[in-house]
This record gives C-alpha cells, structure tokens and sequence, in this order.
C-alpha cells in the first residue's frame, strides 16, 4: 500500500467545491447550478501518479416544507378564494394539483 503525498482535480471543480490536497475529499457549498463534466481526480507521491475519471453535476434541489395555513379549507360556492402555501426550499418554478 503506497501512502499519496498530494490529490489534485481537473479541471477546476465548479464553484464552491474543492478537493483537500492531503486527503483527496471533495467538498464544499455549490455555488450556483452546472451541467454534468469530466474531472480527473490525479493521486501523487515520489514514485509517479495515478488518475480517475469522475462526473460531477449539481443541480437545483426539489422544494421542500410546502405548507398552506391549513389542511382544511372549506370554501363557498360563488367567493373567490385566495390561499398562499409557505414554501421552506429553494424557489418554486411551477405548481400543479392532482386531481386538476
């Protein structure tokens, strides 16, 4: 078992996402939405390198915490009716119902 003195990645991560030199750990906060790409992930010490192929694509997550003021909503024939949910994720791009 060799022991890797530096990791490295290229080409550069998308932003907010690095790779720890010491120990080879991508992380890090995604700044902003990116299509899948090609990394290669490259391990080092004295007696040469080693490469990997890795993918990496981030995308916007899925809504979460939608809630209206209540799961009961009785309304009346012939009022207009006007119920906002709260939403807790990131912003909504569209809403739809089931059954319509």
């Amino acid at each position: 078992l060799s022991v890797v003195d530096h990791w490295s990645i290229e080409p550069n991560p998308p932003p907010g996402i690095s790779i720890n030199s010491l120990t080879g750990e991508i992380s890090g906060t995604p700044a902003s939405v990116s299509d899948s790409r090609e990394y290669t992930v490259t391990a080092s010490n004295s007696g040469g390198s080693t490469s990997a192929t890795i993918y990496i694509e981030v995308k916007i997550p899925p809504p979460s915490g939608i809630q209206w003021p209540s799961f009961e909503m009785p309304l009346r024939v012939n009022t207009q009716v006007s119920i906002t949910p709260s939403n807790a994720g990131p912003t909504v791009e569209s809403w739809e119902s089931d059954p319509p």
